[in-house]
């Protein structure tokens, strides 16, 4: 039989549908099931039965049952990388001026405080699939490689225009301000607007952080420093971890 070139896309699309609805199913029972019994006592099976699909549908969609816990921050980091990669090609065909101006560092941020809304939206999931994070300490490492990639993302958005190092740097930066943020929101139970934090978060690091001339330092008995309200850097014991 013919298919008609208007009908095509619509078979093409309900199938897109129909395999992110099985998506969906698979990383939101599993998460449910997760935050209830733990992580090692849910087997691939157990989400399997929940969803009503066989072993091969699952396989189908995710290699391992890490992957199923970590199927939501995958998607929003591929929607940040879609982000930054966007404005930066706009940036370079000239497409948008304004974009071209505010590039490279607004445009992360940007990105950055769209991840907090997200996070915010999605409130629910979020702590729960933390809870769960920390109560697993086998998937620590495969969170440290995700967390790696939200850097190196951020790294390759600045490198076209502030070269390796300054890329590395203001990377490091914009990811140490996310950290700082994300810890004091899950403590306070996500109590608190994620994204005018952010924005705030991100006018400190913009404006810096006066702590005084490092010259006035001696490095060969130095290990750490405070400020008192005069901004007088004082000698003080080495701490014992970062």
């Amino acid at each position: 039989m013919h298919t008609s070139p208007a009908a095509l896309p619509q078979t093409v699309g309900l199938r897109a549908r129909k395999r992110q609805q099985t998506l969906l199913a698979l990383s939101d029972t599993a998460l449910q099931l997760f935050a209830r019994r733990g992580f090692d006592a849910v087997t691939i099976d157990d989400i399997t039965d929940a969803v009503g699909v066989s072993r091969r549908t699952f396989f189908r969609y995710f290699p391992s049952k890490e992957a199923v816990f970590f199927a939501r921050q995958e998607a929003r980091l591929a929607a940040f990388e879609a982000h930054l990669a966007s404005a930066n090609a706009d940036a370079a065909l000239g497409a948008n001026a304004r974009v071209a101006c505010v590039l490279p560092l607004d445009v992360v941020i940007a990105a950055v405080l769209e991840m907090a809304a997200r996070y915010q939206a999605e409130r629910d999931a979020v702590l729960a699939s933390h809870a769960v994070l920390v109560a697993a300490r086998g998937l620590a490492a495969a969170d440290q490689q995700l967390d790696g990639r939200w850097e190196a993302a951020i790294v390759a958005a600045l490198r076209p225009q502030l070269g390796e190092l300054p890329a590395m740097v203001h990377a490091a930066a914009i990811i140490g301000t996310v950290r700082a943020g994300l810890r004091r929101w899950f403590a306070a139970d996500a109590s608190f607007d994620l994204v005018d934090f952010g924005q705030q978060a991100f006018a400190c690091l913009a404006a810096g952080l006066p702590l005084g001339a490092p010259a006035a330092l001696d490095p060969t008995s130095v290990a750490g420093a405070k400020l008192d309200a005069g901004a007088t850097l004082h000698v003080e014991h080495a701490p014992r971890s970062l």
